[in-house]
């Protein structure tokens, strides 16, 4: 339990710190100043953190003998695209264009994320085929 509660506090910081980026990135236009180096190192180690406990729940499940739900792979495909529009997003020397369209993409993507987590889709299918 304390795992699956470690992993949401990572994805929670995680969706955090770019709502923080994206900010800076939208109130610094002006000016050709690039992210603090401290957020993109926390950005690193927080995904870092996301991935290896999400990988550990997987492995969780599947030790039981539970399938991993369907959801759970569609959050995994948006956490992917998230992480590479964020990327996007905030490489050093992106265009105004470049920056807008990769926060849009990476936070409709977060937003499905958190849909997945607090909607959990395509259990109840699963459940009344069962």
């Amino acid at each position: 339990m304390m795992i699956k509660h470690l992993h949401q506090l990572f994805g929670f910081l995680t969706i955090l710190v770019f709502v923080i980026q994206a900010g800076m990135i939208l109130m610094r236009r002006d000016r050709a100043l690039g992210l603090p180096r401290i957020l993109r190192i926390l950005t690193h180690i927080l995904y870092a953190g996301v991935v290896g406990l999400g990988i550990w729940l997987i492995y969780s499940y599947m030790q039981v003998g539970l399938r991993v739900p369907a959801w759970m792979h569609l959050k995994i495909v948006l956490f992917v695209i998230a992480v590479v529009f964020s990327a996007f997003a905030f490489r050093p020397g992106a265009t105004r264009n470049r920056q807008n369209l990769g926060m849009l993409l990476a936070g409709l993507a977060y937003i499905g994320v958190m849909y997945c987590v607090f909607a959990k889709p395509f259990s109840a299918a699963v459940a009344m085929a069962s």
